[in-house]
């Protein structure tokens, strides 16, 4: 098994459903020489941002389901801008803010 690269500066990437994910590491796929496997972390969603509930919406750290997504790319035929594209994912540019709610 190979083992996890970190990069130097995380990509935040958003879904068409307003997920943010931050993509840190990759890894090669085991005997595949061209497959780069990125692990995607959901960091934050689309949502209410005040505890009443009042239209006030923004990007959330509250969420119950914590999951990580991968994506594969495949180096001898596409970037990882494209098959993120392809995918349905946008690249930002900065990390929008995120309203932080205290967990009990």
């Amino acid at each position: 098994m190979y083992r996890d690269i970190e990069l130097i500066n995380p990509i935040i990437i958003k879904d068409d459903l307003n997920n943010l994910f931050k993509i840190n590491n990759f890894r090669q796929i085991d005997g595949e020489d061209h497959l780069l496997c990125y692990t995607l972390e959901k960091i934050a969603i689309w949502d209410y941002i005040n505890p009443d509930y009042n239209n006030s919406q923004g990007f959330s750290d509250y969420f119950v389901e914590c999951s990580n997504e991968s994506i594969i790319v495949s180096i001898l035929d596409e970037t990882l801008q494209y098959r993120l594209k392809e995918e349905g994912y946008t690249v930002l540019k900065s990390l929008p803010k995120i309203h932080r709610f205290k967990k009990e």
